[in-house]
């Protein structure tokens, strides 16, 4: 064997052992220190309960949505839909003032350029009033 399959084999070896002796000693400090106005001290909540935590707020302020009227929204709104551009608010703005208003957020598939789809992907965004 050459110098250099052995210096790419020692360096393989030694991958591994900073791999495992990181792994085992991550598992067996799995902790937080708190900072107290003491200092730092060990606390009971592990990093995967803080991970826990931290998903769970992710997903409550995802599910924070504004909801926007189709039949009072202007075109700068109505474009910060997911798929909405500006030409498409206008089309949703001209169905509104031509029929009157929408009664339903259903309704808005009947605007040219929004199908089931687009709809899909807008409806938890929408209400009317």
């Amino acid at each position: 064997m050459d110098k250099s399959a052995i210096k790419w084999i020692a360096a393989i070896v030694m991958f591994g052992a900073v791999c495992l002796i990181g792994n085992t000693l991550r598992n067996r400090y799995d902790s937080v220190a708190v900072l107290t106005q003491q200092g730092f001290e060990p606390s009971d909540i592990t990093p995967s309960d803080m991970y826990e935590e931290t998903a769970k707020a992710e997903a409550a302020r995802e599910e924070i949505v504004f909801k926007i009227n189709i039949n009072t929204a202007g075109v700068e709104q109505l474009c910060e839909l997911p798929g909405i551009g500006e030409k498409t608010a206008q089309s949703i703005i001209k169905f509104r003032e031509d029929y009157g208003g929408f009664k339903t957020t259903e309704e808005l598939k009947l605007v040219e350029g929004i199908g089931d789809k687009t709809y899909l992907n807008i409806s938890k965004y929408l209400t009317v009033e």
